[in-house]
């Protein structure tokens, strides 16, 4: 009998221990409903909440709440590695400007490479926060190992100071415009030679100048494309905009420009401060109505309505991009003694009404009188278009190509000699390219912000799924174990 009941101990441990494995104690089972229970729940609120939990996520990355916010730092110093390419249209043949059977001939030189850094100063927010003001700082730094040349390059282009000062004394009675013959031919010219750097940012001295000074026409000491703007909080004055708090679908969106919501450049509905300036985006975007930017330099906004969807390193875009109706001709862009033609607009109106004009490079996409008056124009779409990527979602810039070309215009004036008998014609200058796009790092940043709903979303039926083949499992088992014990009963 001893050995029987040895014999059967092991057995009856055994038993106990398969028991313990298949998890048949109370204790287990009621873990595991509770643990199916509530991966269910998890699931199905992860599933159903996670937009509205993503979307405050983005908003709280995005949106310019406060100067401590994440959105803020990344808005208030680019993070966009961006560079400006230079090219100048050499003049060729200015000695034969004046024969009517020789067009102005042009080579194209360049690039000369700038590493861009752009930074926000001056910021205040108004408005309990719904608006934001600031000014925008661009600083460049030459790259000679990128460049065709160095700053020292000599280039020949028109002479813009003889052209602005026959524009802007063109009104003048025929008394004072013979005195001011005299002194337009003795310090005047058609053309300049200087140097890239003095072009651009350094500047040039000339006589004209000083008399400008001395009679208060202007207090500029010397000339230049980009003269003070170089690192400059100024350059292109004060901007105010919706900064997203209250209504993301407006954030980025200007409401005036140096303390004003009309720039007086241009009449009407063409003068209004409106668009972007380029930085900042709203959130889930209507690609339909492609975007507005404003242009300070133009003193004017620009539409970009054709896009077509593309990707940039994984992440789907859209590419805004211009056309014939970008930079138009008509309504009130087109103002008296102006140049009404599609493709071209003025620019001088905002720096004291100077025959300055801006278009794509080359004269892309503008009317094909401009190219067909001068020689060296070859307009290229991949070159020359303007185009800007967008994350739509985001409102993430992905990728930009900015070209625009400056150009002076030279007008017959019967009363200069230099400008007898000339056609009314314009020269081109040169022509820059805002370039830039988003590094690897950024890259991946967005990635995550847009893959974190769907992450969410397939969580969530992942748990869902867990928590109901558990639930089932052990409702079976206890269904089975039920009739079993019912049967022996029985």
């Amino acid at each position: 009998m001893q050995a029987e009941g040895n014999e059967g101990q092991p057995l009856i441990n055994g038993a106990n221990r398969k028991q313990s494995a298949l998890c048949t104690s109370t204790g287990c089972k009621i873990c595991l409903f509770t643990f199916s229970i509530t991966a269910i729940v998890v699931g199905v609120l992860a599933i159903c909440m996670s937009p509205g939990f993503v979307k405050g996520i983005i908003e709280k990355n995005f949106i310019l709440r406060s100067n401590h916010s994440p959105g803020f730092l990344i808005w208030e110093t680019t993070p966009i590695p961006l560079h400006m390419d230079i090219y100048f249209f050499n003049w060729t043949n200015p000695q034969d400007f004046k024969n009517p059977k020789i067009k102005p001939n042009f080579v194209e030189i360049g690039p000369y490479v700038f590493l861009e850094k752009r930074h926000k100063t001056n910021i205040s927010f108004k408005e309990n926060n719904t608006l934001i003001s600031f000014n925008n700082v661009k600083t460049w730094f030459f790259e000679e190992d990128k460049s065709v040349g160095s700053l020292d390059d000599m280039i020949v282009g028109p002479n813009f100071i003889s052209s602005v000062f026959a524009h802007q004394t063109k009104n003048q009675n025929v008394v004072i415009k013979k005195g001011l013959n005299v002194i337009l031919n003795r310090y005047g010219s058609i053309s300049k030679r200087t140097s890239v750097r003095k072009w651009l940012f350094d500047g040039y001295k000339d006589p004209l100048l000083k008399m400008g000074k001395m009679f208060h026409f202007t207090d500029m000491e010397k000339f230049a494309w980009f003269l003070n703007k170089n690192g400059s909080a100024e350059a292109e004055g004060n901007y105010t905009m919706k900064s997203g708090v209250g209504d993301e679908t407006h954030m980025g969106e200007l409401v005036s420009w140096n303390g004003q919501n009309h720039t007086q450049d241009f009449p009407g509905e063409c003068g209004i401060v409106n668009g972007s300036t380029g930085d900042l985006w709203p959130l889930d975007m209507r690609i339909e109505k492609g975007i507005t930017i404003f242009a300070p330099d133009m003193g004017r906004f620009f539409n970009l309505e054709t896009f077509e969807e593309t990707k940039i390193m994984n992440i789907k875009g859209v590419a805004f991009m211009s056309d014939n109706n970008t930079l138009p001709g008509e309504k009130c862009f087109c103002m008296k003694n102006e140049i009404c033609k599609r493709g071209v607009t003025f620019a001088g109106g905002s720096k004291g009404d100077v025959p300055l004009y801006l278009s794509f490079p080359h004269f892309y996409s503008a009317d094909e009188s401009f190219s067909e008056a001068i020689e060296g124009m070859s307009p290229n779409e991949s070159e020359h278009r303007f185009t800007f990527i967008l994350e739509p979602h985001l409102g993430v810039p992905l990728k930009v190509n900015a070209p625009f070309q400056l150009s002076a215009r030279f007008t017959p004036d019967k009363d200069y000699t230099l400008y007898k008998d000339i056609k009314d014609i314009l020269i081109p200058v040169l022509w820059m390219r805002e370039r830039g796009g988003v590094n690897e790092t950024l890259a991946g940043s967005v990635r995550v912000l847009l893959n974190i709903n769907n992450l969410a979303f397939v969580v969530g039926w992942i748990m869902a799924a867990i928590g109901c083949i558990v639930l089932l499992m052990e409702t079976t088992r206890y269904v089975i174990g039920w009739k079993k014990g019912y049967s022996r009963i029985v």
